[in-house]
C-alpha cells in the first residue's frame, strides 16, 4: 500500500511509521485494515470524481448473512468471485473451525486485488488473489469450489465478451449485452463442485428481467433444480443505494423439492419490516428460519417449525414459480400474497420499474463520465 518512492531519503519518517504501527493493539488491526482499505478505495473515487461503479460495500451483518447461507464446512474449497475487497470471504471463513480450505478470489483490478491481500492478511488468513474482469478472462477456469460466493457489480451491461458461443460456463445460455446478471449467476453454477453451494448477492431487479434470453435462461435454471432460495433484502440494507439486494442461494446438484422463499421486507406478522442495514439478530432469527426451512423442504414442508404462520416466508414450487414467469421475487410467494389485486399488481409495477431507473441512471452517469474523459472536460 506504501508508495515507497516517497519515502526515498526519509528513513528517520519510515523508522518512526514502522514503530506506530508495531505498536498498536493487535486484536484490533483487522478492524483497522478493513476501514483503511475501504477508505483507500472511497478516497481514490473521490480523487476520481465518481463512485467505483464495481463495488459494493457490504455491511458486517449482511455479511454475516451471506456466509450463514453459505455454511461453509472445514476443508471446503471457497471460491468468490466479483469485487469485495475480500469482505465475504472473511465472513465465511470465521464461520468454520479448523482446518480451513484454500481460498481462491478474483477482483476487478490489481488495486482492489492488492487491498484484499492486505484485508486476508490481517484476519490471518492465506488465499490465491487474481485480478481481471472475471467474465472476460476467467482466471480460474479449472476450479470447482465447495461453496461459492457471487458479488457481481450492480451494473447491467457487459462489454465485449470473447467467444461466447465456445465459452462452456454459458450452459443454460448465451448471455448477451444487458444479461449480466444471468452471467455471473452461471459463472458462480460453472465454478461450484458436486454438492457445493453458491450465494450471491444481486440488486432486485435482476430477478424479474424481461428479456426474451433472460426469461428462458432463469426457467432452464429453475427446472433443473439448481435454486435452492431466495432471501432479499430490506430496502437500505445495501448503503449508497435506494434499489433493494436479493441472495440467491444455488445448488450443483440438481434438488426437485421446492423453493425456499423469504422476503425480510416483511415481519413475520405480515407488517412492513424495518428498512436500513439489519441488526444481527434479524440476520441470526433470518438464518435460523432459513435453515430449518432448507432441512424440512424434502420432505414437503411438514413438521412443526419455527416458522409455522410466518407470513415473510414461503416454499414455491416450480409450478408456482412458472405462474409468476420466472419471476424470482419472494414478495409473491409469500402466505398472505394471494391472487395478486389490481391495485398489488400495479405497486409490483412500480416497483420493478423503480428499480430498472435506477440501473439506467447509473448507466447514464457512466456514460457521462466516459464522455468527459474522452473530451477531457471535468462535469
Amino acid at each position: 500500500l506504501v508508495d515507497w518512492r516517497t519515502w526515498n531519503g526519509r528513513a528517520a519518517e519510515l523508522s518512526g511509521l514502522v514503530s506506530e504501527v508495531a505498536s498498536l493493539d493487535e486484536t484490533r488491526l483487522p478492524k483497522l485494515v478493513d476501514a483503511m482499505v475501504t477508505r483507500c478505495v472511497l478516497n481514490e473515487s473521490d480523487v476520481s470524481h465518481q463512485v467505483p461503479r464495481d463495488l459494493v460495500l457490504i455491511p458486517p451483518s449482511v455479511q454475516r448473512l451471506m456466509a450463514g447461507l453459505l455454511h461453509p464446512s472445514a476443508g471446503d474449497a471457497v471460491y468468490q468471485a466479483g469485487p469485495s475487497l475480500g469482505q465475504t470471504i472473511i465472513s465465511a471463513a470465521r464461520e468454520v473451525r479448523e482446518p480451513k480450505g484454500a481460498l481462491y478470489l478474483q477482483e476487478p483490478t490489481e488495486r482492489e486485488a492488492q487491498l484484499t491481500r492486505t484485508s486476508l492478511a490481517a484476519h490471518g488468513l492465506a488465499a490465491t488473489v487474481a485480478s481481471g474482469d472475471v467474465l472476460q478472462k476467467d482466471a480460474f477456469p479449472e476450479l470447482r469450489a465447495d461453496k461459492v460466493i457471487g458479488t457481481p457489480p450492480w451494473e447491467p451491461k457487459i462489454t465485449g465478451l470473447p467467444d461466447v458461443a465456445g465459452d462452456p460456463r454459458w450452459l443454460w445460455g448465451e448471455p448477451g449485452a444487458n444479461d449480466s446478471y444471468l452471467a455471473w449467476i452461471q459463472h458462480c453454477l460453472y465454478h461450484l463442485a458436486d454438492g457445493g453451494r453458491a450465494v450471491i448477492l444481486l440488486p432486485i431487479n435482476a430477478l424479474f428481467e424481461r428479456g426474451k434470453s433472460a426469461v428462458e435462461t432463469r426457467r432452464r435454471i429453475v427446472k433443473a433444480g439448481h435454486l435452492e432460495g431466495v432471501v432479499s433484502l430490506p430496502a437500505g440494507a445495501i448503503p449508497g443505494t435506494t434499489v433493494r439486494g436479493v441472495l440467491l442461494v444455488l445448488v450443483k446438484t440438481p434438488q426437485d423439492w421446492e423453493i425456499t422463499m423469504l422476503d425480510m421486507s416483511i415481519d413475520p406478522d405480515g407488517s412492513p419490516g424495518q428498512e436500513g442495514v439489519p441488526t444481527q439478530e434479524r440476520v441470526g432469527h433470518v438464518l435460523e428460519i432459513y435453515r430449518e426451512a432448507a432441512e424440512i423442504a424434502p420432505e414437503g414442508g411438514a413438521g412443526d417449525v419455527i416458522y409455522a404462520g410466518a407470513n415473510n416466508f414461503s416454499f414455491a414450487t416450480i409450478r408456482d414459480i412458472a405462474a409468476h414467469d420466472f419471476v424470482l421475487d419472494p414478495v409473491r410467494y409469500q402466505w398472505n400474497s394471494g391472487p395478486a389485486t389490481g391495485p398489488e399488481k400495479l405497486e409490483i409495477h412500480f416497483g420493478e420499474l423503480r428499480a430498472q431507473l435506477e440501473s439506467r441512471i447509473k448507466a447514464c452517469r457512466a456514460a457521462d463520465q466516459q464522455v468527459a474523459k474522452i473530451l477531457e472536460i471535468e462535469l
